[in-house]
């Protein structure tokens, strides 16, 4: 289970190059809303949950995946765009915004940290996944904040633009657990075995966009 934030075009590259290296092991992922993640991890409904800002929750646990680098996210020829590599967040107030629902913590924490940095920002959508956000943002002239990671292929198709934000703003990603998963301190092999993969190549050490890609690229060209 999965938070719809955590990227599904992300989560489905990852899984795809995992199944091609251990195609003895079928991954089911399914994105839910926060609660219904953590609610299904802990009834046992599945394996592992993945959230954003993970804390002490009742019989679960977490291992850190990784922190996202928040960025500003707007369309290429966007005002935004031609002035610094750097934009304050106060900037901001001045374009329509595109976020995340109010009910999501990443929806919660965006707005805290606008309203901390003197913002009130002209929201005119909120959605509860960043791919929905991202085809928003490409075709107007909003704006929006999302994890930097998220937008390297868009940016690199030239869809999208990124622009560091001042002051910087982190996202951290969490996998839960029951804490009876483990059986004898660890989890069933093909737990450990998608967990091992998600930190290699979905943590803090690597670019998730790049590796997972080339990684499936090389897979596919192994196969044809």
């Amino acid at each position: 289970e999965a938070i719809y934030s955590a990227g599904i075009d992300l989560l489905q590259r990852v899984r795809d190059a995992f199944s091609q290296q251990t195609p003895r092991v079928s991954v089911l992922i399914e994105y839910q809303p926060p609660d219904q993640v953590y609610d299904a991890t802990r009834h046992y409904r599945c394996d592992i949950g993945i959230v954003s800002y993970p804390h002490v929750w009742r019989d679960v646990n977490c291992i850190a995946l990784r922190d996202e680098k928040m960025a500003a996210v707007c369309a290429p020829k966007h005002p935004l765009t031609r002035n610094s590599k750097h934009v304050h967040t106060t900037q901001l107030a001045h374009w329509p915004m595109v976020t995340f629902e109010p009910t999501l913590p990443v929806g919660r924490h965006l707005r805290r940290y606008l309203r901390e940095n003197g913002v009130k920002p002209r929201i005119t959508n909120v959605f509860d996944n960043i791919d929905t956000i991202k085809s928003a943002v490409a075709v107007t002239n909003q704006v929006s904040i999302l994890p930097k990671r998220t937008v390297l292929r868009e940016v690199a198709a030239n869809t999208l633009a990124v622009i560091d934000l001042l002051p910087s703003l982190h996202r951290p990603l969490g996998i839960i657990f029951h804490r009876r998963s483990r059986s004898n301190g660890a989890f069933l092999p093909a737990a450990q075995a998608f967990i091992d993969f998600l930190l290699e190549h979905a943590g803090p050490r690597v670019d998730v966009v790049d590796q997972v890609q080339s990684e499936t690229e090389q897979l596919e060209g192994t196969r044809g």
